[in-house]
């Protein structure tokens, strides 16, 4: 749950070139960043999928999340 709250505060405040971007969009987009890619058939691209990660690769993928929603996004979090 605190990885989706995290992800709606980033759709909140997080604006790219003018645009904002929805919590689904922004799961895709960190699932790609620190994750990797998987290819579809159609030449697509998607997101690894974080239900493979335990709960230690987990909680290293939401700070990577919340480090870079603060340094490079300029998200300030709300106390959760």
């Amino acid at each position: 749950r605190l990885y989706w709250q995290y992800l709606n505060q980033i759709a909140e405040q997080a604006m790219i070139e003018g645009k904002r971007f929805n919590a689904d969009c922004w799961h895709e987009f960190f699932k790609m960043q620190f994750l990797g890619v998987v290819d579809l058939p159609n030449g697509h691209k998607i997101g690894e999928s974080t239900t493979k990660l335990n709960v230690t690769e987990f909680a290293e993928y939401v700070s990577k999340v919340e480090a870079y929603a603060v340094s490079e996004l300029g998200v300030i979090f709300e106390s959760i």
